[in-house]
């Protein structure tokens, strides 16, 4: 294994700093833990709406109504999102298209 090292600019631009990556010795293993758990399944974002619909139900105030409404939209855009990110996931490399 070969060893690199190099001096900083001490007078370096935004741009350059931003392009330094540092690389520790357990840069390898710092993505395996990012999510221990597996994405929500279906009846899992079913339950989480439904308690935030149930919790909505007793509520007077216009403001927490609201507070609820966007709660929920939230959730269901991310629902959608991780539909996505699931269907990408499940694709075959190659099966999907290429642009170029």
């Amino acid at each position: 294994m070969t060893n690199y090292s190099q001096t900083a600019n001490p007078n370096a631009t935004n741009s350059e700093l931003d392009a330094k990556v540092i690389i520790t010795p357990d840069h390898v293993t710092l993505n395996q833990n990012v999510n221990k758990y597996p994405r929500l399944n279906d009846d899992e974002w079913d339950e989480i709406i439904r308690l935030i619909d149930i919790e909505q139900v007793d509520i007077v105030d216009d403001k927490d109504n609201e507070f609820y409404n966007n709660l929920r939209r939230k959730l269901l855009s991310y629902r959608a999102e991780d539909d996505i990110i699931n269907k990408l996931c499940d694709t075959p490399y190659d099966s999907i298209p290429q642009r170029y």
